[in-house]
Protein backbone atom coordinates (compact mmCIF):
# COMPACT_ATOMS: atom_id res chain seq x y z
CA UNK A 1 0.00 0.00 0.00
CA UNK A 2 1.12 3.59 -0.50
CA UNK A 3 3.07 5.06 2.37
CA UNK A 4 1.23 7.12 4.96
CA UNK A 5 2.38 9.23 7.87
CA UNK A 6 6.09 9.22 7.12
CA UNK A 7 8.43 11.57 8.94
CA UNK A 8 10.44 13.71 6.49
CA UNK A 9 13.74 15.38 7.30
CA UNK A 10 13.46 19.16 7.72
CA UNK A 11 16.12 21.60 6.50
CA UNK A 12 16.87 25.28 6.86
CA UNK A 13 17.02 27.57 3.81
CA UNK A 14 20.74 26.80 3.37
CA UNK A 15 20.05 23.06 3.15
CA UNK A 16 21.37 22.14 6.59
CA UNK A 17 19.53 19.36 8.42
CA UNK A 18 17.39 20.44 11.33
CA UNK A 19 16.87 18.25 14.38
CA UNK A 20 13.20 17.91 13.54
CA UNK A 21 11.03 15.95 11.17
CA UNK A 22 7.83 16.89 9.34
CA UNK A 23 4.84 14.60 9.16
CA UNK A 24 3.98 13.72 5.58
CA UNK A 25 0.36 14.39 6.51
CA UNK A 26 1.26 18.11 6.54
CA UNK A 27 2.51 17.90 2.94
CA UNK A 28 5.30 20.00 1.51
CA UNK A 29 5.97 23.29 3.30
CA UNK A 30 4.67 26.38 1.55
CA UNK A 31 6.88 29.17 0.30
CA UNK A 32 5.92 31.24 3.37
CA UNK A 33 7.19 28.62 5.86
CA UNK A 34 10.67 28.67 7.42
CA UNK A 35 11.47 24.98 6.91
CA UNK A 36 12.27 22.96 3.81
CA UNK A 37 12.00 19.27 2.93
CA UNK A 38 13.87 17.38 0.20
CA UNK A 39 13.37 14.68 -2.39
CA UNK A 40 15.72 12.28 -4.10
CA UNK A 41 14.77 11.67 -7.73
CA UNK A 42 16.33 8.85 -9.76
CA UNK A 43 16.25 8.39 -13.51
CA UNK A 44 17.25 4.93 -14.78
CA UNK A 45 18.62 4.77 -18.31
CA UNK A 46 20.07 2.10 -20.56
CA UNK A 47 21.98 1.98 -23.80
CA UNK A 48 20.18 0.15 -26.57
CA UNK A 49 22.39 -0.02 -29.64
CA UNK A 50 23.14 3.55 -30.68
CA UNK A 51 20.32 5.05 -28.63
CA UNK A 52 19.60 5.69 -24.97
CA UNK A 53 16.29 4.78 -23.31
CA UNK A 54 14.80 6.25 -20.15
CA UNK A 55 12.66 4.31 -17.67
CA UNK A 56 9.32 5.82 -16.65
CA UNK A 57 7.03 4.35 -14.01
CA UNK A 58 3.25 4.51 -14.20
CA UNK A 59 1.52 5.41 -10.94
CA UNK A 60 -1.03 2.78 -9.96
CA UNK A 61 -4.77 3.47 -9.75
CA UNK A 62 -4.53 2.92 -5.96
CA UNK A 63 -2.40 5.97 -5.11
CA UNK A 64 -4.11 9.08 -3.82
CA UNK A 65 -2.28 11.52 -6.13
CA UNK A 66 -1.44 11.32 -9.83
CA UNK A 67 -3.02 7.89 -10.33
CA UNK A 68 -2.46 6.38 -13.79
CA UNK A 69 0.08 9.05 -14.84
CA UNK A 70 3.70 8.34 -15.70
CA UNK A 71 6.51 9.67 -13.51
CA UNK A 72 10.32 9.53 -13.41
CA UNK A 73 11.86 6.12 -12.69
CA UNK A 74 11.69 6.54 -8.90
CA UNK A 75 11.77 9.22 -6.25
CA UNK A 76 10.38 10.55 -3.04
CA UNK A 77 10.97 12.48 0.13
CA UNK A 78 14.04 12.06 2.28
CA UNK A 79 13.05 10.61 5.63
CA UNK A 80 14.11 11.96 9.01
CA UNK A 81 17.84 11.32 9.68
CA UNK A 82 18.30 9.80 6.20
CA UNK A 83 20.84 11.16 3.72
CA UNK A 84 19.95 11.83 0.09
CA UNK A 85 21.94 8.90 -1.34
CA UNK A 86 20.25 6.43 1.02
CA UNK A 87 16.87 7.93 0.11
CA UNK A 88 17.56 7.52 -3.62
CA UNK A 89 18.50 3.85 -3.17
CA UNK A 90 15.48 3.21 -0.90
CA UNK A 91 13.01 4.86 -3.28
CA UNK A 92 14.18 2.76 -6.24
CA UNK A 93 13.79 -0.42 -4.17
CA UNK A 94 10.38 0.61 -2.77
CA UNK A 95 8.85 1.80 -6.02
CA UNK A 96 10.20 -0.49 -8.74
CA UNK A 97 11.74 -3.31 -6.71
CA UNK A 98 15.33 -3.26 -7.93
CA UNK A 99 18.55 -2.72 -6.01
CA UNK A 100 20.88 -0.03 -7.31
CA UNK A 101 24.56 0.19 -6.48
CA UNK A 102 25.69 3.49 -4.98
CA UNK A 103 28.82 3.21 -7.15
CA UNK A 104 26.69 3.51 -10.32
CA UNK A 105 24.33 6.17 -8.97
CA UNK A 106 25.43 9.47 -10.50
CA UNK A 107 24.56 12.71 -8.72
CA UNK A 108 23.51 15.30 -11.31
CA UNK A 109 22.41 18.40 -9.38
CA UNK A 110 20.34 19.88 -6.59
CA UNK A 111 17.82 22.63 -7.05
CA UNK A 112 14.92 24.21 -5.23
CA UNK A 113 11.30 23.84 -6.20
CA UNK A 114 9.39 26.87 -7.38
CA UNK A 115 6.17 25.58 -5.81
CA UNK A 116 7.19 24.69 -2.25
CA UNK A 117 10.10 24.92 0.17
CA UNK A 118 11.74 21.80 -1.17
CA UNK A 119 15.20 20.77 -2.33
CA UNK A 120 15.29 18.36 -5.27
CA UNK A 121 18.33 16.07 -5.60
CA UNK A 122 18.60 14.50 -9.06
CA UNK A 123 20.39 11.21 -9.79
CA UNK A 124 20.94 9.03 -12.86
CA UNK A 125 21.57 5.29 -12.87
CA UNK A 126 22.98 3.26 -15.77
CA UNK A 127 20.80 0.14 -15.97
CA UNK A 128 22.32 -1.11 -19.25
CA UNK A 129 23.83 -4.37 -18.00
CA UNK A 130 21.32 -5.02 -15.22
CA UNK A 131 19.12 -8.10 -15.67
CA UNK A 132 17.11 -7.68 -12.47
CA UNK A 133 13.33 -7.76 -12.94
CA UNK A 134 11.08 -4.94 -11.77
CA UNK A 135 8.67 -5.68 -8.90
CA UNK A 136 5.89 -3.44 -7.65
CA UNK A 137 5.24 -4.66 -4.13
CA UNK A 138 3.43 -1.76 -2.52
CA UNK A 139 0.77 -0.95 -5.15
CA UNK A 140 2.38 2.44 -5.82
CA UNK A 141 3.46 1.58 -9.39
CA UNK A 142 1.52 -0.42 -11.98
CA UNK A 143 4.05 -0.65 -14.83
CA UNK A 144 7.34 0.64 -16.19
CA UNK A 145 8.15 1.66 -19.75
CA UNK A 146 11.45 2.34 -21.55
CA UNK A 147 11.24 5.43 -23.79
CA UNK A 148 13.94 6.52 -26.27
CA UNK A 149 15.67 9.77 -25.28
CA UNK A 150 14.54 11.24 -28.61
CA UNK A 151 10.90 10.85 -27.41
CA UNK A 152 11.50 12.08 -23.83
CA UNK A 153 9.81 15.51 -24.13
CA UNK A 154 6.84 14.26 -26.16
CA UNK A 155 6.26 11.34 -23.79
CA UNK A 156 6.26 13.66 -20.77
CA UNK A 157 3.89 16.10 -22.47
CA UNK A 158 1.42 13.34 -23.40
CA UNK A 159 1.66 10.96 -20.43
CA UNK A 160 3.33 12.44 -17.35
CA UNK A 161 1.84 13.68 -14.13
CA UNK A 162 1.33 17.48 -14.07
CA UNK A 163 4.24 18.14 -11.68
CA UNK A 164 6.68 16.32 -13.98
CA UNK A 165 5.37 18.24 -17.01
CA UNK A 166 6.00 21.54 -15.23
CA UNK A 167 9.43 20.48 -13.93
CA UNK A 168 11.14 21.84 -17.04
CA UNK A 169 14.44 22.80 -15.36
CA UNK A 170 14.93 19.43 -13.64
CA UNK A 171 14.07 17.53 -16.82
CA UNK A 172 16.53 19.68 -18.81
CA UNK A 173 19.29 19.09 -16.23
CA UNK A 174 18.81 15.33 -16.56
CA UNK A 175 18.66 15.34 -20.38
CA UNK A 176 21.76 17.53 -20.69
CA UNK A 177 23.69 15.34 -18.25
CA UNK A 178 22.61 12.23 -20.16
CA UNK A 179 23.66 13.66 -23.52
CA UNK A 180 27.12 14.42 -22.08
CA UNK A 181 27.66 11.31 -19.93
CA UNK A 182 25.17 8.63 -20.96
CA UNK A 183 27.44 6.87 -23.43
CA UNK A 184 30.49 6.73 -21.16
Amino acid sequence: MPHTNELWQEYDAAGECLSSGRSSELGNPGLDEKVFVATAQVWLYRKNGDSIEILFQKRSPYVDRNANYFDRSAGGHINFKEDRLAAAIREVKEEIGVTVSPKKLYFIASETSGHANMFIHIYAYDFTDNTEEFHFNDQEVSEVRWIPLSEFDDFIESNAKPALKSDIETNALFKNWLKQHGNN
